[in-house]
């Protein structure tokens, strides 16, 4: 963050129908400042008419009330204690929950009156940080940074469901409230230092020391009988601390480079995780408008991201090495060219090549909601390959500005325990993703902008089929389950891994902006519309099912697709904003 004015007081207060927010900055005495900031969104309140009637129109038994918000919370002071010595304190908080609620009138055939089932199901997400920075100048040549931080990360995935009787008063309600929790956190106490040796060599060196907990999931069951129970799988401590130097190099006035060494450790338990981590980059001018420029770096990571790769929910869970499960190790190299065009463009173009040892996936028939079983024994360990091309041009001066930024890339994953051995797309695997970006000043006080943005479907794994449960021991023998109740004794069976996509994502936000100048500060007037053409971007599927029988007759079963999209229709909006 931005260190606040030391010289005035100035604020800016913004109020629209998507999000309000505000800043204010000042000094506090003559060698003191602060900057505080406040955000909130309530998208969810402009988007759930639209998402209701939309849903009414294809579901009108179906009553829906989407959620989507986060609210998040700046702060810093900055102390001079002299031209030498400064400190600084900073903070962050943040929430952001994401959740769907349905309901459903129904009739009870045995009473005769009308009864409400429905459920809601959601994600709540949220980082809280804070450091404390010391800055230290010995000569003009070096200074030091020591800082010492706090972050902690925490997700809750929540399941719930319900039954109202409001004609019947003698029948309660009855609900089943299931939730997830997960965090890690960590301190740390590191120092950095910077030392510009002479015109030809910079180095940078330092030492880190960090202490972090893992609590990889917790799972609460609350009924309504009295039913209170939670299992999960236990907290996890580690250390982890590093050193390393950097040396930044001058050959001339077209050739340059870095050259560094990493040197890490993770201890969890009574093992140890050592590595020694080469980094390396060059840059060379062959031309006042052409630089190309390589890089190659290794690198270790103890900590894991797990995946779902079915429907429902997209969750990424964070745990740690353990003394089972290794660091993740890999490299990456990267080799581009920027290049300066006419019209006051910059291209740049760059290739990588990445692989990884030691990823997660989990297990066929696991995934975070198998609490009873440790996540050790839930995932196999494989490797990785990612490669592709990125391509970005940039126009950052003049009257209109943007940007246009392409990327083509493969990501895959290979286990031998997962696929029957075969690599398959990650999760995140996107053949394409592109993003455009503009903005213009239109008149003195007007200015407009549009960004449109593309990308392929994530892969994820879907049902291919059904197949009939053999079992049926301790049926009557004049049953015929699986003509009668296929619903209930057929098994979904699956093809390869990822092997299908969700719809392509892609969506047009466009904005106008009014500004003038007022006595006491700058007024803007800003109207935009949020997905402007309406695309339906589902958020994730789930896989319905219906079953009726006609007169007493077999059950005949109907399963669908569900999509959720948060944003079925264009969302217009306006806010006010006033900066003094």
């Amino acid at each position: 963050m931005r260190e606040g004015n030391q010289q005035e007081l100035k604020g800016m207060v913004s109020v629209g129908l998507v999000a309000s927010k505000a800043m204010l900055e000042g000094p506090i005495g003559e060698k003191t400042s602060f900057l505080v900031t406040a955000r909130r969104t309530y998208f969810d309140v402009i988007a759930s008419p639209i998402v209701k009637y939309v849903n009414k129109l294809e579901n009108p038994e179906v009553d829906l009330k989407p959620r989507a918000f986060f609210t998040d919370f700046n702060g810093k002071i900055n102390h001079r204690f002299s031209d030498r010595s400064r400190l600084y304190f900073s903070v962050y908080a943040g929430q952001d929950q994401l959740s769907n609620t349905s309901e459903a009138t129904e009739t009870d055939g045995d009473l005769g009156v009308d009864y409400i089932s429905g459920g809601r199901d959601g994600l709540k997400w949220g980082n809280t940080t804070a450091a404390l920075r010391w800055n230290y100048v010995f000569t003009p040549q070096l200074f030091a940074n020591t800082s010492l931080t706090y972050s902690r990360y925490g997700f809750d995935v929540f399941f719930d469901e319900f039954t109202r009787y409001p004609e019947v008063d003698t029948i309660e309600d009855v609900f089943a409230n299931q939730l997830y929790e997960s965090f890690l956190e960590d301190i740390s106490l590191r120092t950095d230092f910077d030392w510009s040796l002479n015109t030809q060599h910079r180095l940078k060196f330092g030492v880190n020391l960090t202490h972090q907990n893992f609590e990889p999931g917790a799972f609460s069951l609350t009924l309504s009988n009295g039913m209170d129970t939670t299992i999960g799988a236990p907290s996890q401590q580690g250390w982890r601390g590093f050193v390393y130097l950097e040396d930044e190099m001058r050959f001339g006035e077209k050739l340059s480079g870095r050259i560094g060494l990493h040197a890490s450790t993770f201890i969890t338990g009574e093992v140890n995780y050592p590595s020694l981590q080469p980094r390396a980059s060059v840059r060379y001018q062959f031309h006042p408008d052409v630089t190309v420029k390589a890089s190659y770096a290794r690198m270790q990571q103890p900590l894991h991201m797990l995946v779902t790769s079915g429907v429902g929910l997209p969750i990424d869970q964070w745990v740690p090495a353990t003394e089972r499960i290794a660091p993740a190790v890999g490299w990456v190299t990267a080799l581009g060219v920027t290049t300066q065009l006419p019209q006051q463009l910059t291209l740049s173009v760059e290739g990588y090549y990445k692989e990884m040892d030691g990823v997660l996936e989990y297990r066929d028939g696991f995934g975070f909601a198998n609490s009873r079983i440790d996540w050790q024994d839930k995932v196999a360990v494989g490797s990785g390959t990612s490669y592709g091309m990125e391509l970005l041009l940039q126009k950052p001066t003049g009257r209109f500005t943007g940007w246009a930024g392409y990327t083509l890339g493969w990501s895959w994953r290979e286990f031998e325990e997962l696929n029957f051995g075969e690599r398959f797309p990650f999760r995140y695997d996107r053949r394409h993703t592109l993003v455009l970006a503009l903005s213009g000043q239109i008149k003195e006080n007007m200015k407009a902008g549009l960004a449109w943005t593309y990308a392929t479907g994530e892969a994820l794994t879907l049902p291919q089929g059904r197949a009939p449960q053999l079992d049926t021991e301790g049926y009557p023998s004049g049953w015929n389950l699986l003509r009668d109740f296929p619903f209930f004794f057929e098994y979904n069976y699956y093809g390869s891994r990822n092997s299908s996509r969700m719809p392509d994502y892609h969506r047009l936000d466009l904005s106008v902006a009014y500004e003038k100048q007022k006595k006491r500060g700058i007024r803007t007037w800003t109207f935009g519309v949020y997905n402007a053409y309406g695309r339906r971007n589902p958020l994730y599927l789930d896989l319905g099912y219906e079953a009726q029988s006609t007169n007493g007759g077999p059950w005949i079963e109907q399963r669908y697709w569900e999509a959720f999209s948060p944003v079925p229709a264009p969302i217009p909006y306006f806010s006010y904003q006033f900066a003094f």
